[in-house]
């Protein structure tokens, strides 16, 4: 599998949470936030990355349900995975 190839495969994990997560220039300067809301998918990220829970994360961020933050981490793990795979072969 080339580069381009793993291209299209992240761009198949970005479609599959559109519905959750969305990028306007106008909303914090372009960042991918959870949709209507103005809080950053890098939150999430930094959130778990520190060493918090999810519900620490929840609680700093209400606006978030438990319900998008949990298939954001899903989606995007498997996804992840399957270009790490991809990589590799």
């Amino acid at each position: 599998m080339g580069a381009g190839d793993l291209v299209g495969v992240y761009t198949l994990s970005m479609n599959s949470v559109e519905e959750l997560l969305t990028s306007d220039a106008r909303v914090m300067g372009g960042e991918v936030v959870f949709r209507d809301t103005r809080v950053p998918l890098q939150a999430l990220i930094d959130h778990l990355a520190g060493g918090d829970s999810l519900d620490e994360f929840l609680v700093d961020f209400p606006g978030v349900s438990r319900e998008a933050a949990i298939k954001v981490i899903e989606t995007l793990g498997s996804k992840l995975d399957q270009v790490i795979h991809a990589a590799a072969s």
